[in-house]
């Protein structure tokens, strides 16, 4: 495996195990009544993806002849981690008549073993597992318990780049929540705020801050397949990073309670807004549909969001998927909607159009309709 290959496959092996810690949340909270011996089975993956990524993110940071070979070993863990997890999944799908008696939850695991079986992210033969367990660092302590061996030597061997990176002065830093963690109760509960913000936008901000001192070092270096794989992670981090900004701009505290109702009992948008939206959608309702469609469409893996189309000078419906922006490039976003598992599994597990529904109730219309005056101004 090559520079170029094994930088990309730890990426891969990255998103792979987060994607699997979201389906082991995603179960867990969709599974009423299972037993508690599943629901700590569940937990148990959750903290072994946790660690898989985890040890990703200091072999991306690290430098050295000795990253190569354990991010191949990563790669091979993390293939072999997410077919054992499948593989138990299925099993407990037929074993457990809790599953198959309650329709929400099996839904929720009928979405979950279809995703597990995608095979978007193998990206080298199937690996073999042996009695001795895979290769190198990385042990198996028990069914469902993977562990890997902390990665302490990836630190020694840093880079410059690496280094530089956990010293510099930040670029990009998590902007303060402008309400408490508990001001958009109930439509969304102050822990998954809490959550939210701190962990998962956090984690977004210190990534692209990382990304963009990688890719200067590569650029220094003369390294063109590393400033395209660092380009490639630095543009995913910062539309995360921006629309995560925009997410908690687009929310305010008791909206649902406070202006002008329309039927759905939420804030109504008014002013050149509320016109735009009439002429471009049909009205509020419509537009609501419009963009609950889109919605659902990336739910567990994106966003929807409204925007300003400055060239054909109208309103529009744009999401995101995974790293994939999904809209006019020119697009201007007005109102972002998180659709990611971790912005509503604990207050609606799988039922993201309760999650959608509520969203309306918190949406800050007087600050969509200044941004969107500025974006017409230009």
């Amino acid at each position: 495996m090559g520079g170029t290959t094994g930088l990309h496959g730890l990426m891969l092996a990255r998103r792979q195990a987060f994607d699997c810690l979201a389906h082991a949340t995603l179960m867990r909270a969709a599974a009423l009544g299972l037993e508690p011996r599943y629901l700590q089975w569940l937990r148990e993956w959750e903290l072994s993806f946790g660690q898989t990524i985890a040890a990703a993110d200091r072999l991306l940071g690290a430098g050295g002849d000795d990253r190569r070979r354990q991010a191949e070993a990563l790669q091979r863990f993390a293939e072999a981690q997410q077919q054992q997890f499948a593989r138990q999944l299925e099993r407990l799908a037929g074993d457990n008549e809790t599953l198959r008696t309650n329709a929400e939850t099996e839904a929720a695991l009928r979405f979950i073993l279809r995703e597990q079986r995608t095979a978007r992210y193998i990206t080298q033969e199937q690996v073999t597992m042996h009695a001795s367990g895979p290769p190198g660092d990385l042990t198996i302590t028990g069914e469902g318990s993977w562990s890997i061996k902390p990665l302490a030597d990836a630190s020694a061997a840093e880079s410059g780049a690496a280094a530089k990176a956990d010293s510099a002065a930040p670029s990009y830093v998590l902007p303060l929540l402008p309400y408490s963690f508990d001001a958009l109760e109930p439509a969304i509960d102050a822990v998954t705020v809490r959550e939210h913000h701190g962990v998962h936008h956090r984690r977004h901000v210190e990534a692209l801050n990382r990304a963009e001192v990688m890719l200067s070092s590569a650029d220094a270096a003369g390294d063109a397949a590393g400033c395209v794989a660092w380009m490639r992670e630095a543009a995913y981090r910062a539309m995360e990073h921006e629309l995560h900004a925009l997410y908690w701009r687009s929310m305010r505290p008791a909206a649902g309670r406070a202006g002008d109702a329309d039927a759905r009992g939420g804030p109504a948008p008014g002013g050149a807004l509320a016109d735009a939206l009439a002429r471009d959608f049909g009205g509020a309702e419509p537009f609501r549909r419009r963009v609950a469609a889109a919605a659902r469409s990336v739910a567990g893996c994106g966003w929807a969001f409204l925007a300003w189309l400055p060239q054909r000078r109208r309103l529009g419906i744009g999401s995101a998927a995974h790293d994939r922006w999904l809209a006019d490039r020119h697009a201007v976003p007005l109102l972002a909607l998180d659709m990611w598992e971790h912005a509503y599994l604990r207050r609606y597990g799988a039922d993201a159009d309760a999650y959608i529904a509520a969203w309306w109730t918190v949406v800050d219309w007087p600050a969509a309709e200044a941004r969107f005056a500025a974006a017409v101004r230009g």
